[in-house]
């Protein structure tokens, strides 16, 4: 309809505007490990942009703007690009790093040979910089993201299944995308105290990525008690 359209127009133009001028913003989340103790730091990117008028905006706002319009694979290079120089200071020399990288963007040419030629001039050590996907990005684009993750694993990086859960016959994909760790989508996480069924489902998650061989990260940890639920149930 119209009201989607010039949505689409008004971000369309606040990417660009963002892209050209600079005002693509890194934070960073930061993921700890409960299972074992482990003195590497670890965190994950999250793209912002800044409007003309000095707001701030999460990928929440612009990703499917991106993605529709094309600009997400200029996006996912830039976030690389101010990866790699965080990864270069000496004070991160401890930190690892997640960066998401989206399905679209796996269907641009040149897309991965881009990400190769990055991290070989840069050489960054491949245990420091792991790879997300999300699942519903990954099944759309199942061919593409199985010769990208495997293209990059040979290179010795690490993926993410993003947002794991959402997606239907989730633990099926996992036969045709082979990586290291499960991300279980914070829909099952926040209500996680007082929702009986999340508790099951998490609990078959976490169950069945051990039997896999995966690490697993919970998403949207915020109270004490769903962190004290978690490391009951085994998350990593």
């Amino acid at each position: 309809d119209l009201e989607s359209m010039r949505h689409l127009v008004s971000w369309q133009t606040v990417l660009h505007e963002a892209l050209t001028e600079n005002r693509l913003l890194l934070e960073f989340q930061p993921i700890r490990r409960v299972s074992s103790p482990d003195h590497t730091r670890m965190f994950e990117a999250l793209a912002r942009v800044r409007d003309r008028d000095g707001d701030m905006h999460s990928a929440a706002h612009f990703i499917d703007t991106a993605e529709y319009t094309g600009q997400i694979a200029e996006l996912d290079k830039r976030v690389l690009a101010d990866i790699l120089k965080v990864l270069a200071d000496p004070l991160t020399q401890d930190c690892r790093i997640a960066m998401n990288v989206s399905g679209r963007s796996l269907g641009t040419p040149g897309f991965t040979e881009h990400f190769e030629r990055e991290l070989a001039a840069h050489r960054v050590d491949p245990k420091r910089l792991v790879f997300e996907l999300t699942e519903t990005a990954a099944i759309a684009e199942m061919a593409r993201a199985r010769n990208f993750i495997g293209d990059m694993k040979r290179l010795g990086y690490s993926f993410a299944l993003d947002d794991f859960g959402v997606g239907f016959s989730s633990f099926s994909y996992l036969k045709h995308l082979p990586v290291d760790m499960l991300k279980i989508d914070g829909a099952f996480v926040r209500h996680l105290a007082s929702n009986r069924e999340d508790q099951i489902f998490v609990r078959a998650i976490v169950q069945g990525a051990r039997e896999l061989g995966l690490e697993t990260v919970a998403e949207c940890v915020e109270t004490r008690e769903v962190y004290d639920l978690l490391t009951d149930i085994g998350v990593d």
